[in-house]
């Protein structure tokens, strides 16, 4: 069983590689066999980098408050599909797993980072990047964080590329 630290810690990297754009090879195919909620035909498309804009309502409960609505986007051009929102300092992203990377959503408020910990609870997330739906428990790294309930709804988007 993974440690809420590695998992924090594994996040907050993807974190900081998305943020800096950094996305690895090119020329590497997504793995088929990837634990996401994605249909055949969601599979093919998702194969080829997007970015889709989405409309997001969010609630933080318990250790920290928030309450968010806004746009926010999906994309898949550092690898996995993430879903992004941020309202000044605070930002919630939510990955779809692919590879080793787990299904996972972390938020940023104050400051203070907090992650889901199990891929199995709370969290529905596509890999195509149309929709993630997250109602789930967080931990800090001091321990027990916020509840989470978000959800991210995304339009069609437009592929990148010459896919």
């Amino acid at each position: 069983m993974r440690t809420p630290r590695l998992t924090l810690a594994v996040t907050a990297l993807l974190t900081a590689l998305a943020v800096s754009g950094c996305s690895g090879s090119d020329g590497e195919q997504p793995d088929a066999e990837s634990p996401s909620s994605t249909s055949a035909s969601e599979s093919s498309e998702a194969q080829k980098p997007f970015e889709r804009a989405c409309s997001v309502e969010a609630e933080v409960t318990g250790t920290v408050e928030a309450s968010w609505a806004g746009k926010g986007r999906a994309s898949n051009e550092a690898g996995p599909t993430m879903y992004q929102f941020s309202k000044g300092q605070d930002q919630m992203t939510v990955y779809a797993g692919k590879d080793d990377i787990p299904t996972n959503a972390n938020i940023t408020i104050d400051g203070a980072t907090f992650t889901t910990t199990d891929p199995d609870i709370g969290l529905d997330v596509a890999g195509n990047g149309t929709k993630a739906v997250v109602d789930a428990d967080t931990t800090g790294v001091d321990g027990p964080g916020p509840h989470v309930s978000a959800t991210f709804t995304c339009g069609k988007g437009k592929s990148k590329g010459n896919g």
